[in-house]
């Protein structure tokens, strides 16, 4: 599923939340025993919330960064119309999948790919950095996903690297 809704945000720069409901609801209810769905259930709700606050915060900042630029440039026969627009600094979809890979993977390797997801997405933000601003939006599930395929693969050396350190 997240192959899919990977392919769809890189062809549409959108996820629907029916693929993504679906995914959140099999790595919820993919553990063996009762305590597993609860476990699985409260890393989703950590990591939706956890996200949520980042698009929001991440959103404010943006915007009123924009917002106390363009407040340089009223004057007063411009001063009642407001330029600045909101700037989304990450979609919906990048919250319900953040919550498919806290079920899926567990707290601490989520984190981890997250990390890495940054870490994969970043070479692709350097190369856009003189595009027009509709070319700078990357979709991020792509990332997400595949930093969740690997960190899913590697889980064990990845623990007991986390582990030894910790």
């Amino acid at each position: 599923m997240l192959l899919a809704l990977s392919i769809i945000d890189f062809r549409y720069k959108m996820v629907p939340d029916s693929l993504n409901l679906l995914a959140i609801f099999f790595a919820i209810f993919g553990a063996w025993n009762l305590d597993g769905i609860f476990v699985n259930f409260q890393n989703a709700l950590l990591f939706a919330g956890g996200f949520t606050l980042l698009r929001f915060t991440l959103s404010y900042y943006l915007t009123s960064s924009i917002y106390r630029a363009g407040l340089k440039t009223k004057t007063t026969w411009n001063k009642h119309y407001d330029r600045a627009p909101f700037i989304e600094a990450m979609g919906e979809g990048d919250i319900m999948v953040a919550a498919t890979m806290g079920a899926l993977l567990g707290a601490k390797l989520t984190l981890v790919a997250i990390f890495l997801s940054a870490i994969l997405a970043l070479p692709i933000m350097l190369l856009m950095l003189n595009k027009s601003a509709e070319q700078q939006r990357v979709p991020f599930v792509p990332f997400l996903a595949l930093a969740t395929f690997i960190v899913f693969i590697y889980d064990s050396p990845i623990l007991s690297y986390i582990e030894a350190n910790y």
